[in-house]
């Protein structure tokens, strides 16, 4: 496996796929890189170098998105994207839907009153 990485701080996912493969390669690039032609053919030399038949190139949805524009290249490979899951810390994230419920519901009030207004 080819680990294709640009995010902050990629040690989390390192150990993860550790604990699921034997060894893999990577290249890592600083986080938010935009990706070059020449970053493309390295990939493609790195994924051309591994031995072995059932060889693929993992990269985060992150990475995946910035490749975008290498479809056409990248459809003859095995490239496959690992998701992200995000989580809010203390438990945070059942407070925080709050919050967008009850913006999107005043929004949709306000609007409902804005209308009616108009109308007379």
């Amino acid at each position: 496996m080819l680990l294709v990485c640009g995010i902050a701080n990629p040690a989390p996912l390192k150990a993860y796929l550790l604990d699921k493969v034997h060894s893999y390669s990577q290249l890592d690039y600083a986080d938010h890189h935009i990706f070059s032609i020449d970053d493309l053919n390295d990939i493609q030399d790195q994924f051309d170098a591994i031995s072995g038949r059932d060889k693929l190139i993992l990269t985060t949805e992150k990475d995946a998105v910035r490749l975008l524009k290498f479809q056409q290249q990248l459809n003859k490979v095995p490239l496959y994207v690992l998701p992200i899951q995000h989580y809010f810390l203390f438990g945070e994230g059942i407070f925080f839907n709050q919050l967008v419920t009850d913006f999107v519901k005043g929004f949709q009030t306000k609007q409902i009153h804005e209308e009616a207004k108009e109308q007379k």
